[in-house]
């Protein structure tokens, strides 16, 4: 697969584990405040709320892990292939 391709493919990746990251954190505070209404005490929004964190975290270890797994992949892949030398020009003798 060409570099340029691979590196926007993570790239875009990584922006979409970004977005679930931002989801999940909402969900988060919304569960936070919900609980500091009720003052702790377990009601059914909450319920309704940590099932969606739950389903959000799970999209989110799957994507994550997915996601180091490309990026080993194209680590090793650039290990493997030889850098492009620099063209070296050669100085012209002063005269």
């Amino acid at each position: 697969m060409d570099t340029q391709l691979y590196v926007s493919i993570l790239r875009e990746h990584s922006e979409h584990l970004s977005r679930l990251a931002t989801t999940l954190s909402a969900k988060l505070t919304q569960l936070e405040h919900s609980l500091n209404k009720q003052g702790g005490s377990p009601s059914p929004d909450t319920v309704t709320f940590v099932e969606g964190v739950a389903r959000l975290q799970g999209r989110l270890f799957t994507e994550t892990e997915l996601f180091c797994r490309r990026l080993q992949v194209f680590l090793e892949m650039s290990e493997t292939t030889p850098a492009t030398p620099e063209p070296h020009t050669a100085e012209q003798p002063h005269g």
